[in-house]
Order: C-alpha cells, then sequence, then structure tokens
C-alpha cells in the first residue's frame, strides 16, 4: 500500500475517532442537564408551600380547562364523532 495513503487514511481515521468522541461526551453532559433540571422541578414542587400543592392537586381539566369532569366531555365528543361515522358509512 502507498505510503501516502496510509497516511492519509490514518489521518482521518484519527480525525473521525475525535469527532465521535466530542459527540459522545456532548450528548452525556446534554443528558445530563436534563435529568438535573427534571429532579430540580420535582424538589421545587415537593418543596412549594402547601397552598401551592393543593393548587397542583387538583386535576388538569379543573385547573386549567375549568371542567368538573373532564373526561366525561372527552367520552361524549369521541361518542359523537363516533356516531357520526357510523351513520356515514351505513347510509350509503
Amino acid at each position: 500500500m502507498d505510503p501516502t495513503l496510509m497516511l492519509v487514511l490514518g489521518l482521518v481515521a484519527i480525525f473521525l475517532s475525535v469527532v465521535l468522541l466530542l459527540t459522545t461526551v456532548g450528548t452525556i453532559t446534554t443528558e445530563r442537564q436534563a435529568v438535573n433540571r427534571s429532579l430540580a422541578a420535582v424538589e421545587a414542587i415537593q418543596t412549594a408551600p402547601k397552598s401551592m400543592q393543593s393548587e397542583l392537586d387538583r386535576p388538569f381539566g379543573e385547573r386549567v380547562l375549568g371542567r368538573k369532569d373532564p373526561g366525561s366531555v372527552v367520552l361524549d365528543e369521541v361518542a359523537a364523532m363516533s356516531a357520526h361515522r357510523l351513520e356515514r358509512r351505513f347510509a350509503a
């Protein structure tokens, strides 16, 4: 094999290994930062005042959407859509 070709292949291999190493280190660092943010959020919720915790204990639909029983509303909408599809399908 030509010595110049071996030199070029060796340099390419070294370059690719350095890129792979830096990519791996960057990925691990990013994952750790995301995990640390999640843990900080959980800790903040657990150490929040009782008034805030009682607000967060309510269901999402009640807190945000103002619905008392959000599940029944969603089920009614799904049932209405299903009935409409069945009517269209069997009407033909």
